[in-house]
């Protein structure tokens, strides 16, 4: 095992740094194969110079595995990022998974910091604790790319980058995060309006799928919605759909019910009942504008599906 170590005399970023190893034996021998040459480049570590263009509410999608089983997981989250004060408040998250080792159907809330350098490139810990169904807390690392420089970033991209060293977190993914326009975090974003969505994932037994649908939302106050929250009834919906070794689907209807969005995060939930079969299935929404969401499978289906949701732009 070798182990090098050090501190940089100066703040800049240093020229390579080159150095050999050579292996000798008890008897002083050495020979070309036992010398190895290694080149370590030594930069800059993040400055915080454009943390205020990560500024505002942000909805994320990420999408992983697991390495022990190669199950798949998502979460979907809402936060605000705090510009110059780099620090994630206010946050909420919902996940589900094919196994309960990736939190299946676990929610809770989340927190965190970060730092952006001058490239718009950065790290971002965040910080989450599970609340219903659960208790525990996981500390989870990315690296982020904000898409641009303006303030504040319109969207940015993360990957996990904690699956390493002498503790891995047992898992990876990578996410997409948009810039929320919170005035959208209201009823009238559902209240009679039309949406059509796509999901994909994986059954219980980790065989691939897929669905896509439509559905109508009928006005406020038009049926009790999905526990104790207000909201209004999901009518003339139809769903298709395909998974490995199914020769076909000629689709099929279904009714339901969502919930008001709360006001603060975009998160709303909404029940579909097939006209056919099966019983009722649940999934979290998390708006972005208002046309645009992350629908996910929490419930009444085995597996886990995930996918975008959009406003219809015509009757």
């Amino acid at each position: 095992q070798l182990t090098v170590s050090g501190t940089p005399n100066t703040v800049g970023t240093a020229p390579p740094i080159t150095f050999t190893v050579s292996v000798m034996d008890s008897q002083n021998n050495t020979d070309a194969q036992g010398t190895v040459t290694y080149t370590i480049i030594v930069v800059n570590g993040l400055n915080g110079a454009n943390n205020a263009n990560l500024q505002g509410t942000y909805v994320c999608k990420i999408d992983g595995y697991n390495d022990s089983d190669g199950a798949r997981w998502t979460s979907l989250s809402s936060f605000k990022a705090n510009g110059t004060a780099a620090t994630i408040t206010s946050g909420i998250w919902d996940m589900n998974g094919r196994d309960q080792s990736s939190g299946e159907a676990a929610s809770g809330t989340v927190t965190g910091t970060y730092s952006i350098g001058n490239d718009n490139n950065g790290l971002m810990t965040m910080n989450s604790v599970q609340t219903p169904g659960g208790t525990g807390s996981k500390s989870m690392q990315y690296a982020i790319a904000l898409t641009n420089a303006v303030q504040p970033a319109q969207e940015f991209r993360m990957v996990e980058t904690d699956d390493v060293g002498a503790s891995p977190s047992g898992m990876h993914g990578t996410g997409n995060c948009y810039l929320a326009a919170t005035g959208a975090f209201a009823s009238s974003t559902l209240s009679n309006n039309n949406f059509a969505f796509g999901i994909q994932g994986e059954d219980g037994s980790g065989t691939p799928k897929a669905n896509v649908g439509r559905f109508s939302a009928g006005a406020e106050g038009s049926t009790a919605g999905t526990g104790s929250t207000p909201g209004g009834a999901i009518t003339s919906g139809i769903l298709d759909g395909m998974r490995v070794g199914q020769s076909g689907d000629n689709g099929g209807t279904f009714t339901g019910s969502y919930t008001t969005p709360d006001t603060s995060t975009g998160r709303f939930t909404f029940v579909i009942n097939p006209s056919e079969g099966g019983g009722s299935i649940t999934f979290v929404s998390y708006i972005i504008d208002a046309n645009r969401m992350f629908i996910l499978e929490t419930a009444g289906d085995s597996g886990l599906q995930v996918g975008d949701m959009r406003t219809q732009q015509q009757s």
